[in-house]
């Protein structure tokens, strides 16, 4: 046995030993606790997403440094600010009411607004607002928000809608020509097979009726005007009829329309064009075939009215399954059709480009000032079995 003195001198040893061995402990406990600590706040301030937290009346109690650097103030300026003053006037009600709601909601599930946050120096953004309640001791509720600025997203979905909204337009603005063009197409049967018809037999009664009068009598004079009339009348339902729908375009198809519509181009303007077709099948339908003899018909009277030259050239050919066509002249050329086709200006190219947008093709142009213009519009064809 050792000595008392000694006994109690080996006790205090352990009994170091064991207080240092805690004292270790501890401090690693404290380290892991610091570097905890550490952690986060690196995940809370420097969050992706602002975090903000409200209190069961709105006013915010804790916020992390990406919410503040959102909203362009310090985090003592938001501390106890009411977050209903920093939402936007025009969305202060739908605040108002989706704060009462998610407050009395008595589940934890998550609950998402978005809306118009205005930042300090009087800039607003769209923010996305993801909440879930938190329930306290005595009812005393707070609110847990993860902010997200979608601002790009918004503006994203802005452009999209406006593209949408135009192709839209443009798409009605074809399918009214397609529906002039059907009704111009009616129009121009009725006068042919009533009008036109009744003309012509006007004048085959009359001719017979000439037969029967003596030769040399004052009759004979007036039934001559009368069939003169009834002859310059049938030319003119003729022309009128072809102008309203030209027969070939229906009856025959796109080549031999644009071979009427080149002879129809030297009537009236005095524009000599040419027609190159390569023979190949075209499966058209109905509807593509109105609408390039259209956009065809719109080139060739820029060409009349601006080109400065009596002569063009139209070029149709099958490649593959694309259909290029294509109108060229050597006239005074454009000097920035792009832009006179984004400004929707003038040329009718924008018309054609539109056109052509519709029936899924493209167009391009080559001109230079001095130099004339061609321009090359390229489309899908149908397939045999599916063009009428």
């Amino acid at each position: 046995m050792l000595p008392s003195a000694e006994r109690l001198l080996h006790e205090l040893r352990v009994h170091q030993i064991e207080l240092e061995m805690q004292n270790e402990e501890l401090r690693r406990a404290q380290l892991a606790l610091e570097e905890s600590r550490d952690r986060y706040v690196d995940l809370y301030d420097f969050a992706p997403v602002g975090y903000v937290t409200l209190s069961g009346n709105g006013l915010i109690q804790d916020i992390n440094l990406t919410a503040t650097t959102l909203l362009g103030m310090d985090r003592i300026g938001l501390w106890q600010t009411r977050f209903s003053a920093l939402v936007a006037v025009e969305d202060c009600d739908c605040w108002h009411r989706f704060l009462m709601s998610v407050m009395r909601d008595a589940d934890k599930t998550r609950r998402s607004v978005e809306l118009s946050l205005v930042r300090h120096d009087g800039r607003s953004f769209h923010a996305q607002l993801d909440c879930v309640r938190i329930a306290g001791d005595a009812q005393d509720s707070s609110l847990r928000i993860a902010l997200t600025d979608i601002t790009a997203r918004k503006q994203a979905e802005a452009e999209q809608r406006a593209v949408l909204q135009m192709e839209h337009l443009r798409q009605l603005a074809v399918e009214e020509m397609l529906t002039e063009q059907r009704e111009r197409h009616a129009i121009a049967t009725d006068l042919h097979d009533g009008l036109g018809q009744t003309l012509h037999v006007a004048r085959i009664k009359l001719g017979t009726l000439a037969k029967g009068v003596a030769a040399g009598s004052g009759v004979t004079s007036q039934i001559d005007e009368l069939s003169g009339l009834l002859a310059e009348a049938s030319r003119e339902v003729r022309s009128l009829t072809s102008k309203l729908s030209p027969p070939a375009l229906m009856d025959l198809g796109l080549v031999p329309a644009l071979s009427w519509l080149a002879a129809e181009m030297e009537r009236v303007y005095g524009l000599t064009v040419s027609v190159d077709d390569d023979g190949a099948p075209k499966p058209l339908t109905q509807s593509q075939a109105a609408i390039l003899f259209r956009a065809v018909r719109e080139l060739l009277i820029n060409v009349a009215k601006h080109a400065g030259t009596a002569a063009a050239r139209v070029e149709i050919r099958t490649i593959g399954r694309q259909l290029r066509l294509i109108v060229e002249d050597k006239g005074s050329g454009i000097g920035n059709w792009r832009g006179t086709v984004m400004d929707g200006k003038g040329f009718g190219l924008p018309s054609v480009h539109e056109r052509t947008a519709f029936l899924g093709g493209t167009m391009g142009v080559k001109t230079s000032p001095g130099d004339g213009t061609t321009v090359i519009l390229e489309i899908p064809l149908e397939s045999p079995e599916r063009a009428p």
